[in-house]
């Protein structure tokens, strides 16, 4: 029965087709609308004047989850539509109809009507653009999968693989292969149920499961690999055409009588005319496919028939038959004998190659196993790859395999393994390895001999017959011999079709992705459908064809590919386990038949073969993968998949984050954990990349930012990532945290409180100075130390930064710095541009000009918010200046030589000699020595004083350049630095007695003028008296810092939480 949402549907898409042909009914109308992919995209949420229900809520449906790549994914009502009640119109989207062909449309008068009727349907029918063939399971991957296992291994190389290793080992050769693959296709299988699959086949499954990096090396080496297979199997069909020209007793276009050149010829042309057949369309591409199976099961049919026929027929070819009968070259029929004299290995080199190995004679085979992947490769033209691909790769890997083992064991029990025929002799001479079914073996013998000479391998005078020395053994054993003939054509010429489509749309989907530069061209498609990778198709032919006339010998390109597919399989296998491993919500594949842990195997198995069977092959491999994957992270594409590698992160952390929870803290691995107030960071560069300095590669650090107002109001800049995007882009290893409070010191208490996790915490405060405090409300100022005094009372260290010229762009202006993180203004008096449009960060933060920045909130430095002109009225703009302000930071260049001033004159746990030291270990500022001052306990006692620094420092193991000891701190201040002084004290600030403690920084003041004034000192770390919050009033205390680093170089003004950071002890 309907549901009321269901009548709903129906009700609106019947309104949205008013206009609709009338002989269409109802029912067609849904037809049309279930085949139609974008029916989810037409249901829109409803509107404030919609009356067809009372909710503004959409029904579930796959319209809204739809990736970005999908043209046909349309936004859900967002959470401020319906939290807020504000509702927006139909997009043109939703008020299309669902089937554009079956709307009337108003005709232009140059133009003929639409027909009505059947003619009008075929009319329309026949002008839409032709759509992209798509295959299902059994034409779209098990067909091509089955081509592609059967390719030129099958009928050329198999008996050979038979004659190297025996039955025994062969039987384990295309059993490890199936292993393999059937791993791989199990990891794949799950992969591929995991969410939509589109072009690209094992670079896509690759790519989006462990992201651009391995995507792209294995994207890459994938598509060559491919374009290298064509030319492994059109060396093969070539092969058999020069063996038929050679059975004729020709040797065309080569003296050496090897038929290299002729191979070369005949690939060049056979890889032309399946270049033509690719451009044609991939509909006849897969109408050729099937001609090429139909063809390829007559000829095993054939090979099984001949095998029988003759081994239980009326054979009288025994010993005195030509040199070219079955008998002469090797044939037996089903002997006992032969079965046992071919089960075990007899490995022999062949020419240059070394194939004497197990593993060998595996690299040779196992390109005949990659086929596995001609489903996948297509996985764009499938109609639902998450089926087709398992389904279909799994049916072709257990029929292919039972075919393998099936002929393996045919050809080792009817064929020996060596036989030798007297050179121009018409008889059959001894089988030299093995023994033969001639009943007159020595009158044979005695007889060749005498009309021949003695044949031996030794003597030279020898031509060699079946498994180890013929490719054309299953010809020779078949029934029909042309048919065999036939057979090996369609799987090589099958196979390298199939190679030759996959490898350009592999490629043309790693170029769409833009990981690697100067590729994009060939990402454009053409043909007919506008998608075919025309141009792809021709750098796979030129590839293919560079391979064939440059090697143009089979067992030479078969171990190359070999390599690069059993990478891509590791890869595969890697990808599965990975995502199993992390446990992500998003990981929840359809297929279950998966494991794990069998997927880690089956990829360090992968990567084994790779080495035995070469390892120099394997670790060129490797070396590109490894190259490849440190390109793309070092360009950082802008390209987000969700790949597991974040998954894996994240659980890593995690883990990590639990493990340190267990474990107390100590003193050895202290590192400054840094929340430092920098506003929108964009706006402060000087302090952002001074605290980071500090930080890298040794802590943490995080940006903090009070908005002022309410969380509605700042709602906009809360859920903004522009700033963080602002530090990864200037690789600052930062990270960005904000927050809505009514004032800052609200705002900077909840960070104090809230931010970091776990041992990750925040354990030192950074916070810029505040140079209007003595022009500002006394609330205000209150405001700026009772940070201090939270950070304090939080357990936090104090590290407050100072530069002459300020930190905000008004700063570099050369005018005070008097801005907040937010703006607490009721959004009429918010700041607007030309337009009328408030100004937001969208407006504002990445396009600050002189303007805007009077009116616009840029960083935690003071009190007002907006500047003012003499009457009060805001600053009007000036228009003309559309310049965007650029900050870059005097931290950013390396440092000249220099001094970086330390004056630890009290013991605040180490953090005052601790983060000068580590900014001296940043490569900005290694050209910069430590100078440590230090003040004595007593007048007189410097040496002493000296010598105990000196040892502390050493112990500490920190590096200086030398000790100053300070013996006169103690001494009453001049009066002019007195006078000075009570010049910069607010005037309701009763100045007539000034204390001791007042005195003490006054004369500090002096010193610091004295020693580090020069234009040798960088920067200077000093450290600072904690104010005692019943004794020491805001404005004294910013009076204290202001007499000690007025005019000076960059200081931070430290301050420990009197434990210890340091530790001499190992």
């Amino acid at each position: 029965m309907a549901t009321e949402n269901d009548v709903e549907l129906r009700a609106y898409r019947t309104n949205v087709n008013d206009k609709q042909d009338s002989t269409r009914t109802r029912f067609q109308v849904e037809a049309v609308e279930e085949a139609d992919p974008q029916v989810d995209a037409i249901w829109p949420p409803l509107t404030e004047d919609d009356d067809r229900v009372l909710t503004a809520d959409a029904v579930p449906m796959t319209a809204y989850y739809r990736g970005n790549e999908s043209s046909h994914g349309r936004v859900r009502p967002s959470l401020v539509a319906l939290h807020e009640g504000r509702y927006e119109p139909l997009s043109p989207l939703a008020q299309q109809p669902l089937d554009e062909g079956a709307v009337e449309t108003e005709q232009p008068d140059n133009q003929e009507p639409q027909l009505q009727g059947w003619w009008g349907r075929l009319w329309r029918r026949s002008s839409k653009p032709k759509a992209p063939q798509k295959f299902g399971w059994l034409l779209g991957v098990l067909v091509r999968c089955m081509l592609n296992i059967w390719g030129v291994m099958l009928f050329i190389r198999l008996s050979w693989v038979v004659g190297q290793a025996g039955i025994g080992l062969a039987s384990v050769v295309i059993l490890l292969s199936s292993v393999v693959t059937t791993l791989t296709t199990l990891s794949m299988s799950a992969i591929c149920t995991n969410g939509e699959v589109k072009g690209g086949g094992a670079y896509y499954l690759i790519s989006r499961s462990l992201g651009p990096e391995f995507g792209g090396a294995i994207g890459i080496i994938f598509s060559l690999a491919n374009a290298v297979a064509v030319a492994l199997y059109v060396v093969g069909f070539s092969e058999t055409v020069g063996d038929l020209i050679e059975d004729n007793g020709s040797s065309f276009l080569d003296s050496s009588g090897k038929g290299v050149n002729l191979i070369r010829l005949v690939g060049f042309i056979i890889v032309t005319l399946l270049l033509m057949i690719a451009l044609v369309g991939l509909d006849w591409e897969a109408k050729v496919q099937l001609v090429l199976l139909a063809i390829l099961l007559l000829a095993i049919m054939d090979a099984v028939l001949g095998v029988v026929v003759y081994s239980f027929g009326n054979n009288d070819e025994i010993c005195f038959d030509h040199s070219k009968s079955r008998v002469s070259r090797g044939f037996t029929g089903f002997s006992g004998d032969t079965f046992k004299n071919n089960f075990g290995p007899d490995f022999r080199g062949q020419g240059s190659n070394d194939l004497s190995s197990f593993f060998s004679v595996f690299s040779i085979f196992f390109p005949a196993a990659t086929g596995i992947l001609a489903g996948a490769n297509i996985s764009g033209d499938l109609k639902d790859p998450q089926v087709a691909i398992p389904r279909g790769t799994m049916l072709a890997i257990f029929i292919t395999s039972i075919v393998y083992l099936g002929m393996a064991w045919m050809v080792g029990m009817t064929v020996n393994r060596e036989v030798a025929v007297a050179m121009g002799c018409n008889m059959t001479i001894a089988n030299i390895t093995n023994s033969t079914d001639c009943s007159e073996r020595l009158l044979v013998n005695e007889m060749a001999s005498m009309y021949c000479g003695h044949c031996s391998r030794e003597g030279g005078n020898c031509e060699f017959f079946a498994l180890l020395h013929s490719f054309q053994v299953i010809e020779m054993i078949s029934l029909v011999g042309p048919i065999i003939t036939a057979g090996i054509f369609a799987a090589t010429l099958s196979s390298a079709l199939a190679s030759l489509i996959g490898a350009p749309k592999i490629f043309q989907r790693v170029c769409q992705d833009n990981i690697f530069p100067y590729i994009s061209f060939f990402a454009k498609g053409q043909g007919r459908s506008g998608t075919e990778p025309v141009r792809g198709y021709l750098l796979a032919y030129v590839i293919a064809a560079v391979c064939i006339v440059s090697l143009g010998d089979l067992n030479a390109i078969a171990p190359i590919i070999s390599n690069f597919f059993l990478m891509a399989y590791a890869l595969i296998n890697y990808a599965c386990f990975a995502a199993s491993f992390t446990k992500s919500p998003g990981w929840r594949p359809s297929f279950r038949y998966y494991n794990q842990w069998v997927s880690l195997v089956a990829s360090l198995l992968c990567l084994a073969i790779m080495f035995i069977i070469n390892w120099w092959t394997a670790l060129i491999t490797i070396v590109i993968v490894i190259m490849l994957y440190s390109y793309v992270s070092y360009k950082k594409p802008d390209i987000n998949w969700g790949s597991y590698g974040q998954a894996f992160h994240y659980t890593q952390v995690l883990r990590s984050l639990r493990k340190m929870e267990v474990v107390d803290e100590h003193v050895k691995n202290y590192r400054p954990q840094v929340l430092v107030l920098t506003g929108p960071p964009s706006s402060r560069p000087d302090l952002v990349y001074f605290a980071y300095h500090i930080t890298k590669d040794v802590g943490s650090m995080i940006c903090g930012d009070v908005l002022q107002g309410d969380l509605l109001q700042n709602r906009q800049l809360l859920l903004s990532n522009r700033q963080s995007r602002w530090l990864n882009q200037r690789n600052l290893k930062a990270f960005y945290h904000n927050v809505a409070a009514d004032s800052v010191k609200e705002g900077v208490s909840a960070m104090l409180q809230l931010t970091g996790i776990g041992k990750l915490r925040p354990n030192t405060l950074v916070l810029g100075y505040k140079t209007d405090w003595n022009i500002i409300s006394n609330e205000k100022l209150e405001e700026y130390v009772e940070i201090i005094h939270s950070a304090l009372d939080l357990n936090y260290g104090i590290c407050i930064f100072r530069l002459r010229a300020g930190f905000d762009v008004r700063d570099r202006g050369g005018k005070a710095s008097h801005y907040v993180a937010v703006s607490s203004r009721p959004q009429q008096q918010l700041p607007r541009n030309a337009s009328g449009q408030i100004l937001t960060e969208d407006t504002t933060r990445n396009s600050l000009t002189s303007d805007t920045v009077t009116s616009y909130n840029m960083a935690i430095e003071g009190g007002s918010i907006h500047d003012t002109t003499q009457d009060g009225e805001d600053e009007p703009s000036n228009s003309s200046s559309e310049e965007p302000i650029t900050m870059p930071s005097r931290f950013e260049e390396r440092q000249q030589a220099g001094f970086i001033d330390v004056w630890w004159l009290y013991d605040d746990g180490g953090l005052a000699i601790l983060l000068p030291y580590l900014l001296a270990q940043h490569s900005q500022w290694r050209s910069c020595k430590l100078r440590v001052f230090t003040a004595t306990l007593t007048s007189g006692d410097i040496d002493s004083t000296r010598l105990r620094m000196t040892s502390l420092l050493r112990k500490f193991r920190i590096n200086f350049s030398q000790v100053v000891v300070i013996d006169d701190m103690n001494q009453i201040p001049s009066a002019e630095s007195v006078k000075q002084y009570r010049e910069k004290l607010p005037h309701d600030v009763n100045d007539d007695q000034l204390d001791k403690k007042t005195l003490r920084q006054i004369r500090l003041g002096e010193l610091l003028h004295n020693y580090s004034s020069s234009s040798d000192t960088k920067i200077i770390f000093l450290t600072i008296p904690i104010p005692q919050r019943s004794l020491v009033s805001a404005q004294l205390y910013m009076s204290w810092l202001e007499v000690m680093s007025h005019d000076l170089p960059p200081i931070a003004m430290v301050r420990g939480n009197q434990t210890s950071v340091l530790t001499f002890y190992s």
